[in-house]
């Protein structure tokens, strides 16, 4: 195939093309080129007239299915400059587009070579050339004509679109010609030319394969194959020319379907002449005379004319493959997907010629046409088309499957199962004709798309894998049944909500929330105050802020902002809306109570994300004034209205986990305490014996139960429950397994106390199936009041007698878990009781008391059994 020289993205005038001249004559002149002139008698020599059919047939039907597709894709928008490049990238994406631009480019770079291959090959066996040898001297005419055709392009590329129809009407008499000497007499033909008869008929029906010098190996159906597909290929000529169609939607389609449809024509009406007149054995047969069609013209003159069609038609091939070659080549380093190609996307004088590129790829064909002559050139195109095609297929297949509404194609006549057996016949083709090429080209297609995901530019042309993941996430969502939930496949499925200003524990909160997640859903939640008509206008700013900063962090989760006009309706209409179908919050987690929370303080905000938080309080960066964003974020300074939002999250069902002093984790810290300062064997006596910990914290009253209820249920009561099996879930994430270890920690009186609490903690563990070291530690001179110690449990409470000299309590029960959280990198406890009204502050100030200066702390509480013991 050849790419046709393609309007400018910058041009957008109306076309003046119409089908005839526009797509019809382009795709003949791409198709009926090289191998008709050179290797189609060669070909019918090799396979004999029945494979011969049938690998026209096979050919020609996955030729026939891409167009189908491409027609649906041309007419479902308008295609600019680089033609197939910019079809697959728009309907693609950049990976699928930039990758395919590249194997493309090459696919035009190898067809041109196979011209001048074909050019050389035909001026060398007419006129007797010879230099030393066929293959130097073959080398330099194609050489030599490359150079010519390069300045061609660099100096007035756009004559060669001004002759295309004298070009036309040329090879048009040459396959006239053709046609014609197979039913006229004439003497001086070649001895294996007999005229029409059944017995050479016969002879050439069945294969006859045969070593071939040009290629070095035994032929046989898959490599002829290989050789003639490029003789299908051309097919997207009027796709490049879309931008001078008057009605692309119109001339595309049809004006394919009619030019492949007369070359089909022509190639069955000639390979059945040829088999009936023309033998295959002796130099002058069709294996070993492979310009068979030149030799057995009518006349002498029909002689020449086919010889000047057969040069004519490669030239006109080859300069056209070099232009779309640049053009593919300027579309992909202007729509920067591949980096450091830029330079190559200039365009020179009024037509914006990529006279850069021009050059690039006649480096690039100099180099290739090193490689040989047609036999050897021809596979390798071939593989790179039929990849083009699979991929044409699949562009189509994928946006029929996933019902895009945008998928609106003027063409009707295709649906998903031509596209598919489009694209899964390409590509079968591929590995039966050349299996080593064939993986060579996926093997680059797919380093290609792995580089331009993780080294391209974003752009804006949206992005089918979109619309496929949609179609396949709504599919299985609506299979996820409520009815069907069960306690056993429970995970924390994380509400995290944030009031968008920034502190010192921010970043360490959201890193921690995708860890604590453990492959649940995690949404992070951010209210705006204020009216709809006041702040409507910037949530969708804060909201792609919030999904930037998601990305940054490689947070495995989703931003939603909201509108309220508090933080409790905030907070409500959060939990009310996060999540879709089965996939909902079930654990709303936030930072405990503190009036002063949202002063700025980013020392803790990781470079990655300080372009985010560089507006100091404000954890997301728009274009709002600082102080008109500040009022949309104020900080929570009612402790009232804090505890009616924990009583709501606990009436609406959900668990609650509450952090504080996460400003105090330090990732880095973790890996310091848990490494050599130098790299160390793990056997050497250096490398540290003790690595941090993940502590969870059961107490005296929380744990005295757990041999009845144990007895009568086999579980916990559901906020130790959580507390364990949230400390364990973390300890499982990827960071903290190879860096903590599990601890369940609990306080006693006596040492008597300690041995059986030891032998009761066991025993819950090895029936929760926890891998944990247990830790007990005796307070010998503090006494802890029972009324203290009832906080702890899942039972009501009554706070009025707790303050006062019962502080101290609570003071010797912090100082204890403080010693004992030395190499502590996180601390698990249960919550008391959620305040009642007009208990907050007492409530509040007991969970200071117990957690202040620990290491990071997760409070937890829940009503709901979640660990199940049984099968």
């Amino acid at each position: 195939m050849a790419l046709l020289p393609v309007r400018s993205e910058a041009d957008s005038g109306k076309g003046t093309l119409g089908t005839f001249f526009g797509v019809y004559v382009p795709v003949v002149l791409s198709i009926l080129s090289v191998i008709l002139f050179l290797r189609f008698g060669w070909v019918l020599g090799q396979t004999g007239l029945v494979e011969g059919m049938f690998m026209i047939l096979v050919a020609c039907l996955m030729t026939f299915f891409t167009i189908l597709s491409i027609s649906a894709i041309a007419t479902n928008g308008r295609i600019k400059g680089g033609g197939c490049y910019y079809m697959i990238s728009r309907a693609l994406g950049p990976e699928f587009g930039g990758s395919i631009g590249v194997i493309f480019y090459c696919a035009n770079v190898f067809a041109a070579v196979l011209y001048l291959s074909g050019f050389a090959e035909s001026v060398s066996s007419t006129f007797k050339l010879m230099i030393y040898n066929d293959y130097l001297t073959q080398l330099i005419i194609a050489s030599i004509l490359c150079f010519l055709l390069t300045l061609i392009c660099l100096v007035g590329a756009s004559l060669y679109a001004k002759t295309t129809f004298i070009t036309f009407i040329f090879v048009m008499i040459s396959v006239a010609f053709t046609f014609l000497s197979f039913f006229v007499a004439r003497d001086g033909r070649p001895k294996a030319y007999t005229g029409f008869s059944l017995d050479t008929f016969v002879r050439n029906l069945g294969p006859g394969y045969t070593y071939d010098a040009d290629s070095g190996k035994t032929m046989n159906f898959r490599l002829v194959f290989a050789i003639f597909f490029p003789a299908c290929t051309g097919i997207m000529a009027g796709v490049n020319m879309s931008g001078d169609l008057k009605n692309p939607a119109k001339s595309i389609p049809w004006g394919t379907l009619l030019a492949f449809g007369t070359t089909v024509s022509v190639y069955v009406l000639l390979m059945i002449l040829m088999a009936f007149t023309t033998r295959r054995d002796g130099a002058t047969g069709l294996r070993d005379n492979k310009p068979i069609i030149q030799s057995v013209a009518v006349t002498v003159l029909g002689y020449w004319i086919i010889a000047a069609a057969t040069w004519v038609v490669t030239l006109a091939a080859a300069l056209a493959s070099l232009i779309g070659a640049s053009r593919v080549l300027q579309a992909l380093a202007r729509d920067n997907i591949i980096p450091f190609i830029g330079i190559l996307g200039k365009g020179s004088g009024k037509g914006d010629e990529p006279r850069i590129g021009v050059v690039f790829t006649w480096l690039i064909a100099q180099a290739c046409l090193f490689i040989g002559n047609v036999n050897l050139v021809a596979p390798i195109d071939s593989m790179f088309f039929l990849m083009s095609y699979a991929i044409v297929n699949l562009a189509c297949f994928i946006h029929v499957i996933s019902g895009a509404p945008n998928f609106r194609p003027i063409w009707p006549w295709f649906n998903k199962w031509t596209a598919g057996i489009g694209c899964v016949g390409s590509t079968a083709l591929m590995f039966i004709a050349q299996p080593l090429w064939a993986s060579v080209s996926f093997i680059a297609m797919a380093v290609l798309f792995i580089f331009i995901h993780y080294t391209g530019s974003s752009t804006d042309w949206g992005d089918i894998s979109q619309a496929l993941i949609y179609h396949q996430v709504r599919k299985f969502l609506l299979r996820l049944d409520v009815r069907k939930d069960h306690i056993k496949y429970w995970r924390p499925q994380l509400l995290l909500i944030h009031t968008g200003r920034v502190s010192a524990s921010t970043v360490p909160l959201l890193r921690f929330g995708n860890n604590l997640k453990k492959g649940g859903l995690y949404v992070i939640g951010i209210p705006v105050i204020g009216t709809v008509e006041a702040v409507s206008h910037i949530v969708d700013k804060h909201r792609s802020a919030l999904n930037r900063l998601v990305t940054s962090m490689h947070l495995k989760g989703f931003g939603e902002v909201l509108i309220a006009s508090d933080y409790r309706q905030g907070v409500s209409n959060l939990i009310a809306s996060s999540g879709l179908g089965f996939m909902k919050p079930n654990t709303v987690a936030m930072e405990l109570y503190n009036p002063v929370r949202g002063t700025s303080d980013t020392t803790k905000i990781p470079a990655d994300v300080a372009h985010y938080t560089s507006r100091g309080s404000i954890l997301l960066d728009v274009t709002e004034p600082v102080e008109d964003m500040l009022a949309h974020h104020p900080p929570m300074q009612d402790i009232v209205q804090w505890a009616q939002i924990l009583r709501d999250v606990q009436s609406a069902g959900k668990n609650i986990a509450l952090f504080r002093n996460f400003e105090t984790h330090d990732e880095k810290a973790i890996l310091a305490h848990t490494a050599p300062l130098v790299p160390l064997p793990r056997t050497n006596p250096a490398w540290p014996q003790h690595k941090m910990t993940v502590d969870a914290w059961v107490f005296p009253y929380a744990v005295n139960p757990f041999r009845d209820i144990m007895a009568e249920e086999g579980m916990l009561v559901p906020s130790q429950e959580l507390c364990l099996l949230m400390a364990m879930m973390v300890k499982k994430s990827k960071f903290y397994d190879t860096q903590t270890t599990l601890r369940v920690c609990s306080v006693v009186d006596t040492h008597e106390e300690a041995e059986e609490l030891h032998k009761e903690l066991s025993a819950v563990l090895l029936e929760l199936r926890i891998k944990a070291t247990v830790v007990i530690r005796v307070r010998e001179d503090t006494e802890l009041l029972p009324s203290t110690v009832r906080l702890f449990t899942d039972d009501s409470a009554d706070y009025s007698d707790i303050l006062g000299p019962r502080d101290e309590t609570l003071l010797s029960l912090n100082s204890i878990m403080r010693q004992c959280s030395g190499e502590t990198a996180l601390s698990f406890i249960t919550i008391p009781v959620l305040p009642e009204a007009g208990a907050e502050k007492p409530w509040l100030e007991v969970v200071e008391a117990l957690t202040r200066n620990l290491p990071p702390t997760v409070m937890v509480n829940s009503k709901n059994s979640i660990i199940a013991t049984h099968l």
